[in-house]
Protein backbone atom coordinates (compact mmCIF):
# COMPACT_ATOMS: atom_id res chain seq x y z
CA UNK A 1 0.00 0.00 0.00
CA UNK A 2 2.88 2.23 0.83
CA UNK A 3 4.21 2.20 -3.12
CA UNK A 4 0.39 3.34 -3.85
CA UNK A 5 0.90 6.02 -1.69
CA UNK A 6 3.84 7.10 -2.57
CA UNK A 7 2.37 6.88 -6.89
CA UNK A 8 -0.23 9.40 -5.29
CA UNK A 9 1.46 11.99 -4.00
CA UNK A 10 3.91 12.32 -7.31
CA UNK A 11 0.62 12.44 -9.22
CA UNK A 12 -0.23 15.09 -7.63
CA UNK A 13 2.97 16.68 -7.63
CA UNK A 14 3.29 16.44 -11.04
CA UNK A 15 -0.43 17.90 -11.73
CA UNK A 16 0.12 20.92 -9.49
CA UNK A 17 3.41 21.22 -10.89
CA UNK A 18 2.15 22.23 -14.42
CA UNK A 19 -1.02 23.66 -13.04
CA UNK A 20 1.86 25.93 -11.39
CA UNK A 21 2.82 26.80 -15.23
CA UNK A 22 0.85 30.26 -16.28
CA UNK A 23 -1.79 29.66 -19.22
CA UNK A 24 0.81 31.28 -21.87
CA UNK A 25 3.72 29.80 -20.75
CA UNK A 26 2.20 26.45 -21.30
CA UNK A 27 1.09 27.70 -24.74
CA UNK A 28 4.78 28.45 -25.58
CA UNK A 29 6.11 24.98 -24.10
CA UNK A 30 3.46 22.91 -25.71
CA UNK A 31 3.97 24.32 -29.29
CA UNK A 32 8.21 23.36 -28.32
CA UNK A 33 6.94 19.81 -27.72
CA UNK A 34 5.01 19.71 -30.54
CA UNK A 35 7.50 21.07 -32.73
CA UNK A 36 10.00 18.78 -31.29
CA UNK A 37 8.18 15.69 -31.78
CA UNK A 38 7.05 16.06 -35.42
CA UNK A 39 10.63 16.65 -36.29
CA UNK A 40 11.69 13.32 -34.29
CA UNK A 41 12.15 10.60 -36.50
CA UNK A 42 9.44 8.39 -35.25
CA UNK A 43 6.69 11.11 -36.37
CA UNK A 44 8.64 11.88 -39.76
CA UNK A 45 8.49 7.57 -40.14
CA UNK A 46 4.70 7.42 -39.18
CA UNK A 47 1.53 6.79 -40.96
CA UNK A 48 -0.67 6.94 -37.83
CA UNK A 49 -0.27 8.47 -34.95
CA UNK A 50 -2.27 8.36 -31.48
CA UNK A 51 -2.51 11.39 -29.79
CA UNK A 52 -4.62 12.87 -26.88
CA UNK A 53 -6.85 15.89 -26.60
CA UNK A 54 -5.20 18.33 -23.80
CA UNK A 55 -7.74 18.88 -20.27
CA UNK A 56 -6.88 20.83 -17.64
CA UNK A 57 -3.12 21.87 -17.84
CA UNK A 58 -1.91 19.30 -19.75
CA UNK A 59 0.32 19.61 -22.86
CA UNK A 60 -1.46 20.63 -26.19
CA UNK A 61 -0.90 18.96 -28.99
CA UNK A 62 -3.41 20.84 -31.19
CA UNK A 63 -0.45 22.20 -33.27
CA UNK A 64 0.48 19.31 -34.69
CA UNK A 65 -0.35 18.38 -38.27
CA UNK A 66 0.79 16.61 -41.25
CA UNK A 67 -0.54 12.74 -40.31
CA UNK A 68 -3.46 10.47 -39.54
CA UNK A 69 -4.07 11.38 -36.18
CA UNK A 70 -6.42 8.68 -33.87
CA UNK A 71 -7.63 9.80 -30.78
CA UNK A 72 -8.41 7.29 -27.29
CA UNK A 73 -12.62 6.52 -26.25
CA UNK A 74 -12.54 5.58 -22.35
CA UNK A 75 -15.34 2.48 -22.89
CA UNK A 76 -17.30 0.83 -20.24
CA UNK A 77 -15.25 -1.84 -19.74
CA UNK A 78 -12.04 0.39 -18.55
CA UNK A 79 -10.38 -0.21 -21.75
CA UNK A 80 -9.42 2.27 -25.19
CA UNK A 81 -10.13 2.48 -28.56
CA UNK A 82 -8.43 3.98 -30.94
CA UNK A 83 -10.74 6.36 -33.31
CA UNK A 84 -10.31 8.60 -36.61
CA UNK A 85 -12.71 11.50 -35.84
CA UNK A 86 -13.97 12.25 -39.75
CA UNK A 87 -14.92 15.62 -39.21
CA UNK A 88 -14.77 18.74 -36.80
CA UNK A 89 -18.55 17.59 -34.86
CA UNK A 90 -16.96 13.94 -34.17
CA UNK A 91 -15.90 15.04 -31.25
CA UNK A 92 -18.21 15.11 -27.33
CA UNK A 93 -16.88 15.19 -23.93
CA UNK A 94 -17.32 11.91 -22.43
CA UNK A 95 -15.03 10.33 -19.68
CA UNK A 96 -13.28 12.44 -16.86
CA UNK A 97 -13.86 15.59 -19.09
CA UNK A 98 -12.09 14.70 -21.80
CA UNK A 99 -12.67 15.64 -25.42
CA UNK A 100 -13.40 11.80 -27.35
CA UNK A 101 -14.68 11.27 -31.00
CA UNK A 102 -18.07 10.23 -31.27
CA UNK A 103 -17.99 6.51 -32.49
CA UNK A 104 -20.93 6.75 -34.88
CA UNK A 105 -18.92 9.75 -36.65
CA UNK A 106 -15.51 8.21 -36.57
CA UNK A 107 -13.46 5.44 -37.87
CA UNK A 108 -12.12 3.09 -35.95
CA UNK A 109 -8.21 1.86 -36.10
CA UNK A 110 -6.60 -1.81 -35.06
CA UNK A 111 -3.74 -0.62 -32.69
CA UNK A 112 -1.38 -2.87 -34.87
CA UNK A 113 -2.25 0.09 -37.28
CA UNK A 114 -0.82 2.82 -35.23
CA UNK A 115 2.93 3.76 -35.53
CA UNK A 116 3.42 6.42 -32.82
CA UNK A 117 1.23 6.66 -29.56
CA UNK A 118 1.52 9.97 -27.84
CA UNK A 119 0.72 9.46 -23.96
CA UNK A 120 -0.45 12.59 -21.52
CA UNK A 121 1.04 11.33 -18.02
CA UNK A 122 0.92 13.63 -14.65
CA UNK A 123 4.77 13.04 -14.08
CA UNK A 124 7.76 10.79 -15.65
CA UNK A 125 11.34 9.96 -14.59
CA UNK A 126 14.46 9.64 -16.55
CA UNK A 127 13.89 6.72 -16.88
CA UNK A 128 10.60 7.18 -19.04
CA UNK A 129 8.78 5.34 -16.43
CA UNK A 130 5.20 7.53 -16.30
CA UNK A 131 2.35 7.75 -14.48
CA UNK A 132 -1.36 8.79 -15.42
CA UNK A 133 -4.10 10.00 -13.79
CA UNK A 134 -4.55 6.24 -12.55
CA UNK A 135 -7.31 4.17 -14.32
CA UNK A 136 -5.04 2.66 -16.04
CA UNK A 137 -6.46 3.13 -19.61
CA UNK A 138 -3.22 2.97 -21.66
CA UNK A 139 -1.41 0.53 -19.68
CA UNK A 140 -3.98 -1.69 -20.92
CA UNK A 141 -3.77 -0.51 -24.30
CA UNK A 142 -0.25 0.15 -25.33
CA UNK A 143 0.26 -4.10 -25.51
CA UNK A 144 -1.51 -4.13 -27.89
CA UNK A 145 0.10 -1.29 -30.36
CA UNK A 146 2.69 -4.22 -31.03
CA UNK A 147 4.60 -2.02 -34.24
CA UNK A 148 4.12 1.48 -32.67
CA UNK A 149 6.89 3.85 -30.81
CA UNK A 150 5.21 4.75 -27.32
CA UNK A 151 6.21 8.11 -25.75
CA UNK A 152 5.08 10.82 -23.76
CA UNK A 153 4.73 15.02 -23.63
CA UNK A 154 5.58 16.13 -20.35
CA UNK A 155 6.53 19.64 -18.73
CA UNK A 156 10.13 19.54 -17.68
CA UNK A 157 8.33 20.49 -14.40
CA UNK A 158 6.72 17.03 -13.91
CA UNK A 159 9.62 15.20 -13.89
CA UNK A 160 10.22 13.40 -10.60
CA UNK A 161 13.19 11.70 -9.29
CA UNK A 162 11.96 8.29 -9.13
CA UNK A 163 8.62 6.71 -9.40
CA UNK A 164 7.79 3.29 -7.70
CA UNK A 165 6.42 0.83 -10.53
CA UNK A 166 3.86 -2.17 -10.57
CA UNK A 167 3.84 -4.96 -12.77
CA UNK A 168 1.54 -3.23 -15.21
CA UNK A 169 3.42 -0.76 -16.04
CA UNK A 170 4.52 0.55 -19.25
CA UNK A 171 8.14 2.37 -20.00
CA UNK A 172 7.97 4.80 -22.99
CA UNK A 173 10.41 4.41 -25.49
CA UNK A 174 11.07 8.83 -24.87
CA UNK A 175 9.28 11.43 -22.75
CA UNK A 176 9.56 14.93 -24.91
CA UNK A 177 9.60 17.77 -22.78
CA UNK A 178 10.27 21.57 -23.86
CA UNK A 179 14.04 21.30 -22.35
CA UNK A 180 15.12 18.19 -23.58
CA UNK A 181 14.00 14.41 -24.45
CA UNK A 182 14.72 11.78 -22.16
CA UNK A 183 15.12 8.17 -24.06
CA UNK A 184 14.32 4.83 -22.19
CA UNK A 185 17.90 2.92 -22.58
Amino acid sequence: MEIQKERERLRQEGIAARRGITAAERARCSAVIAARIMDYVWFQQAETVMLYRAVGAEVSLETMTGRRFVYPKCTPGEMLLALQPLDEDAWVRGAFGIYEPVPSRSEPVSPEDIDLVVCPCTTFDSRCARLGMGGGYYDRFLPQCKNAHIIAAAFAVQQAEQIPLQPWDWFMDAVFTESRVWYRI
